[in-house]
């Protein structure tokens, strides 16, 4: 549906543009019934730009919804909604929101992050060689679907690009840009071109190297998509969970909450994290269940695992991890206790990270665990669902 121009600015008021702009307007709405949006889409966007009218957006807003401009054509009517607003024109208000709310869940979002000792309006952040405010980093804002550059520089370090592309409605995508420091320039040698300390200038006057920045790497941005990136990664994680151990050997099971402690250390290769790490965890008074007859047992059993696998940061904040265990599990009360060999099992984990200072995060881990045991000659199933607390550092 086009609005035309001279109902929708009525309450505008005149501007020494208004007839170039009357112009535009006209012939964009020609060339959208002609089929031509990438070519209406500027008539309308220089029409507005001459004399503002909620027309040229509404306009707008269809004509870059045709070429698939989603936020932009949201960006449009939104700005509608608010011009009607100003003149409390409520059938346009509503005119707008119903353009603008259908396109929401729709929104491709790009979130830009620094992580860095400097602030970051030290850096120049751009996309598309457009300087992006400060303001707007760590922030996801609506964006095209397209392929974007990246670029970032800044004092004493290296100039930094990258790619990225959204294509699909409603993606949320995070970029993180690792700004390194610059080598610093060689020492001139003796040449023709060389420079040489004037006569009479002690050697300790002239500097070895251009000095630098005190920090041996800056980085931008927080656990994004393809990054290239890599270090050491260390996490503790305690924890409350629920065992369920049963037999079918004895027709028995065993059940109760149980309190823990893991702790894993890897190397990140970018996205990927080789792990490994140890479990403890003890379940006091669980209640066992014996041929269909149950109670409260006076015991506690306490299972040590030994793992070792591999993770994927799947954004900024959530890390899943597969792990292969090696797990004992020791079953003491009063006057005995048995300890079983240790036995193969696996684990499956997700990390969600709540905040971050400088190299620590603090966040929650969520993970559920299988292990095949063997007890004196009986064998055991036992599972662990678990949710605690982690602490990490890289």
């Amino acid at each position: 549906m086009t609005i035309p121009l001279g109902t929708a600015s009525a309450q505008v008021d005149a501007a020494p543009d208004r007839a170039a702009a009357d112009d535009l307007f006209r012939r964009g709405l020609a060339l959208m019934k002609q089929g031509k949006y990438p070519d209406a889409c500027p008539k309308f966007e220089a029409s507005h730009r001459l004399d503002p009218s909620f027309a040229a957006l509404i306009n707008l807003g269809d004509c870059y919804q045709k070429v698939g401009r989603t936020a932009s054509a949201w960006g449009a009517y939104r700005e509608a909604s608010d011009l009607a607003r100003k003149y409390t024109d409520e059938n346009r208000i509503k005119l707008a929101e119903s353009r603008a709310s259908p396109l929401e869940s729709q929104l491709p979002r790009l979130e830009i992050v620094v992580v860095a000792d400097r602030d970051v309006r030290a850096y120049e952040i751009r996309r598309d060689g457009k300087v992006v405010d400060p303001g707007l980093i760590g922030t996801p804002i609506p964006i095209d679907p397209g392929e974007y550059e990246i670029a970032a520089t800044g004092p004493g370090v290296e100039e930094w690009k990258s790619h990225v592309k959204i294509s699909r409605p409603g993606e949320r995508v995070t970029e993180r840009i690792v700004l390194r420091r610059a080598a610093p320039a060689p020492f001139p040698t003796v040449g023709s071109d060389a420079v040489t300390p004037a006569e009479g200038t002690p050697p300790s006057a002239v500097p070895a190297f251009p000095a630098g920045p005190a920090d041996s790497e800056t980085t931008v941005g927080s656990g994004v998509t393809h990054d290239s990136e890599s270090g050491f990664y260390l996490s503790a994680t305690p924890f409350v969970g629920y065992l369920l151990a049963t037999s079918g050997d004895l027709d028995a099971s065993a059940h109760g909450m149980t309190l823990g402690g893991s702790l894993l250390a890897g190397i990140r290769l970018g996205d990927f994290l080789l792990l490994g790490g140890t479990t403890l965890a003890k379940t006091t008074d669980p209640t066992v269940s014996i041929s269909g007859r149950s109670g409260t047992a006076d015991m506690t059993l306490t299972g040590l695992s030994l793992s070792a696998g591999v993770g994927y940061r799947m954004s900024r904040k959530l890390v899943f991890a597969g792990l292969l265990r090696l797990t004992r599990m020791s079953l003491s009360a009063r006057g005995f206790s048995l300890d079983s060999s240790f036995g193969p099992g696996a684990e499956l984990r997700a990390d969600w990270e709540l905040f971050r200072m400088g190299r620590f995060g603090v966040g929650l881990a969520g993970s559920v665990a299988w292990s095949a045991l063997d007890i004196e000659g009986t064998k055991w199933s036992a599972t662990t669902a678990a949710l605690g607390m982690t602490v990490s550092y890289q």
